[in-house]
C-alpha cells in the first residue's frame, strides 16, 4: 500500500512538471498526497536566505566555469566567450555534472 502510494507520488512529481525546479503549491503537494504546511515568519525568512545563498553559489559555478573556460581557450576572443548562454538552464547542467 504504502510503496503503491509513493511510486504514484513519484510518478507524478517525474511526469507532470517540466524540470525539477518547477514550483509547485501547498494545494498541489496536498493533492498528490505529500503533507505540507506553508512557512511564516522566522522559518519563512530562514528558507528565503538559504534560498538566497544557494541562487549565489550557483551565480559563482557559472563564473568560475567561465573563467575556466577562458583559460581553456586561450587565444580565443574572450568577448566571443563572454557571450555564451552559460546561464541557461542546458548549460547549467553540464556545467554541474
Amino acid at each position: 500500500m504504502i510503496k503503491r502510494r509513493q511510486k504514484k507520488i513519484a510518478k507524478r512529481l517525474t511526469r507532470k512538471y517540466a524540470d525539477r525546479s518547477w514550483c509547485i503549491t501547498i494545494e498541489e503537494t496536498k493533492k498528490i498526497g505529500l503533507i505540507a504546511e506553508e512557512l511564516e515568519g522566522k522559518a519563512l525568512d530562514i528558507a528565503w536566505k538559504m534560498h538566497i545563498v544557494n541562487q549565489e553559489l550557483e551565480k559563482a559555478k557559472v563564473r568560475e566555469k567561465r573563467e575556466k573556460l577562458k583559460k581553456e581557450l586561450k587565444g580565443f576572443p574572450s568577448d566571443l566567450i563572454d557571450q555564451l548562454p552559460l546561464e541557461s538552464k542546458i548549460a547549467q547542467k553540464s556545467l554541474y555534472e
